[in-house]
């Protein structure tokens, strides 16, 4: 059997792994490895923040495929570029003891960067999952020099085939899938709200959601830009389940901003939750707000409406009952307020929720293992 390795560094970018792993596991043609990195490691390291979503791995897949965890100094006050060089170093070890078949990347992380340049140097057949998309971040570049590295792409729509192909990749290697998180959405049992709620102590009848990540390209703002989006979150007088950011440069600001100003037994705040739970507590959300994908992907097919803050997410979708607005606290209100008023606002761009079963018989194609590492670059005139 071939050996996968799925590189994973955050909750984010697990959630969406998880339904492509879970179906090589079923069809048992493959010897799948997890490589367990970034803030998952930390949480574990330090027994604080993100804790939740390393332990989620080892229990569920600690049998049935191989975890490893490595801590590469994320969220340790360590730049982005000592995190890719501590990934690169890891990563290239970790490979030469598997010598596998298939290296998974996924998205836009400076984790999965690292990872597709050791697997990529060591001539090792290398794919990324949801190539193609676009934000308004440094998260944009990462996406697309890992797009250039790799050597096959698997993306959510004909919209991020084109720009795959657009960036000079073979229209053959190009793989329309869908966003697998979708997978859990459309098919997994999201019910037991109540059970989740008792979980972690929620005891909200009526809630929204806020996530907010920094922003790397406005570090320098990031300190004003997060007290801006908590004066809005305060005098909403909503109530909101919190999850905190992801580990890039400004998440120092945003912590400190809800420890000192989120108190309140209406705001209930969390480093990280389990995907599924999540998901749960999304699905029966009043709204959705911050500048997390989630809002952009995942809320739309619940029918949950996004109030999408800043430019984190520019140009990832078409859809026009996102309510967009700017970092100023009275934009943030009224962007809230208008959410209320959304009609329908359900939206399918990113797929049907197969995306597992559609990656596994790509993989069972004998041409997807002949893939020529050697690039080029395809005109497209």
């Amino acid at each position: 059997m071939k050996d996968i390795i799925f590189v994973t560094g955050t909750r984010a970018d697990f959630g969406h792994l998880r339904p492509l792993i879970d179906s090589c596991i079923s069809s048992g043609k493959f010897n799948i490895h997890i490589f367990v990195t970034g803030t998952h490691v930390y949480s574990l390291k330090n027994k604080d923040k993100y804790r939740e979503t390393a332990l989620e791995i080892s229990e569920e897949y600690g049998k049935s495929a191989n975890v490893t965890m490595f801590y590469n100094g994320a969220s340790d006050l360590k730049s982005m570029s000592d995190i890719a060089s501590s990934t690169i170093m890891g990563f290239s070890k970790y490979i030469e003891e598997v010598h596998p078949d298939l290296v998974v990347i996924f998205g836009d992380r400076i984790e999965q960067l690292g990872a597709a340049i050791s697997s990529v140097l060591e001539n090792i057949l290398t794919i990324q999952i949801e190539a193609g998309d676009v934000t308004g971040t440094i998260d944009e570049s990462l996406r697309h020099s890992i797009t250039k590295l790799c050597h096959a792409h698997f993306v959510a729509n004909e919209i991020a085939r084109n720009r795959v192909i657009q960036m000079g990749e073979k229209d053959e290697n190009v793989f329309i899938i869908g966003a697998p998180s979708l997978d859990i959405i459309l098919k997994a049992n999201l019910i037991g709200l109540e059970e989740v709620k008792k979980r972690y102590g929620v005891n909200l009848e009526h809630y929204s959601i806020l996530i907010f990540h920094p922003v790397t390209t406005e570090y320098k703002d990031m300190e004003k830009i997060v007290k801006s989006v908590v004066d809005a979150i305060l005098e909403s007088e909503q109530n909101f389940i919190v999850i905190g950011p992801n580990s890039d440069s400004g998440s120092n600001y945003i912590w400190d901003e809800y420890k000192k100003r989120f108190s309140s037994i209406s705001i209930k705040v969390f480093s990280s939750l389990s995907f599924i739970d999540y998901l749960i507590l999304l699905k029966n959300a009043d709204f959705i707000i911050g500048n997390s994908s989630s809002g952009v992907i995942e809320a739309p097919y619940f029918g949950v409406p996004t109030v999408n803050i800043g430019s984190r997410q520019n140009n990832r979708t078409n859809n026009d009952k996102i309510i967009n607005c700017g970092y100023g606290k009275y934009d943030i209100l009224r962007a809230i307020e208008q959410s209320f008023k959304l009609e329908n606002p359900v939206f399918y761009e990113f797929g049907d929720g197969d995306s597992g079963s559609k990656f596994v018989d790509i993989l069972n194609r004998d041409k997807f293992w002949r893939i020529n590492k050697q690039k080029k670059f395809i005109d497209n005139n």
